[in-house]
């Protein structure tokens, strides 16, 4: 309705578009660069954009029921939202082009398959779900967590003796926290960690 109304004031679409997509490129920018966890809890239909939101998160649950749609090839228009960069990292390049060129509406049980979500859950307990996987994830050891977002995300444009050496910077930085040591003490005591975030 926002659209429909702007362009009968008569904005432009053009700018109008680039209006709506600069700050939305900043929250995609803003989840893929934040150390924390992002998890998207997703219900009714996610399409376009809005999709797009979703899957820049880290952890994605979707609702029974739940339908997913890069509708963009519909509207005679490209894919926004880092649809582009996000898809093919998610699914593969071949089925990214067959799916935003299609504009085909898939079900929540295909989005797992094709790894767009993790998990599909009741649409009563998403929330419930959500909270449970961001309660467990708040209770690990917290900078090992940071780094292996930073890892994955930094291993999509690493060769692997970049990665390699990342990889052996950081678990030395991390060796010499207090999460460690109680790692391997509970490991060695074979109980559950309590991580404490140092």
């Amino acid at each position: 309705r926002y659209l429909e109304r702007r362009l009968e004031e008569g904005a432009s679409a053009d700018r109008l578009l680039d209006e709506l997509l600069v700050p939305l490129n900043d929250v995609v920018r803003i989840i893929r660069a934040m150390p924390k966890i992002v998890i998207a809890a997703i219900h009714g239909v996610a399409s376009g954009g809005g999709c797009n939101l979703a899957l820049a998160c880290d952890y994605r649950l979707a609702a029974a029921g739940t339908r997913f749609n890069q509708a963009f090839v519909r509207l005679g228009i490209a894919p926004d939202c880092g649809g582009t960069f996000i898809v093919p990292r998610l699914i593969g390049w071949g089925r990214a082009f067959e799916w935003m060129v299609s504009g085909e509406l898939i079900e929540a049980e295909e989005a797992v398959r094709w790894g767009l979500v993790h998990r599909v859950v009741p649409e009563d307990a998403l929330l419930e779900e959500a909270q449970a996987f961001a309660a467990g994830v708040a209770q690990g050891p917290v900078q090992a967590l940071v780094a292996i977002k930073h890892l994955l995300a930094m291993s999509l444009t690493a060769s692997l003796d970049e990665q390699l050496e990342r990889e052996r910077q950081i678990v030395g930085r991390l060796a010499v926290t207090e999460d460690f040591r109680e790692g391997v003490r509970a490991f060695i005591e074979k109980r559950p960690p309590h991580f404490r975030g140092r």
